[in-house]
């Protein structure tokens, strides 16, 4: 039996167009609720901020943290870089600043995790003293 050959338009496939997924979260919702909660300005510096702004996840979502309004922080990525600074910083921001110690008292959340973050420190430091 013979075969007859194909012609080029009928093996022709449609490109391949990658599509991201679409998120479960209301990302518009979440920056309003911390826009308000915030007062507009950046909970670290005082900065004012516009109403687009993305929040920070005090504890980060990669570690379990949920988009709760009291796990949502107003911090600027501009000029002072608070969001940087606390993402970079955790437990030395958490034992110096009265902001984020107000924050850690009123959602269990953000208390447990920022706690942990602090223990670890501490013990790094202890280690780094002994070794010295």
């Amino acid at each position: 039996m013979k075969r007859t050959p194909l012609r080029p338009t009928e093996f022709k496939r449609k490109p391949y167009k990658w599509r991201r997924p679409k998120s479960k979260h209301n990302w518009k919702k979440m920056a309003a609720a911390a826009w308000l909660n915030a007062g507009g300005h950046c909970e670290r510096c005082g900065r004012v901020l516009d109403i687009g702004t993305a929040p920070a996840h005090l504890k980060p979502r990669s570690a379990g943290g949920s988009d709760d309004p009291s796990n949502l922080a107003l911090l600027c990525i501009a000029g002072a870089q608070c969001h940087t600074y606390l993402d970079e910083n955790g437990a030395k921001v958490a034992t110096e600043e009265a902001w984020l110690q107000e924050r850690m008292k009123q959602s269990d959340e953000v208390g447990d995790y920022f706690e942990k973050l602090i223990y670890r420190r501490e013990y790094i430091l202890e280690m780094k003293e002994a070794v010295q």
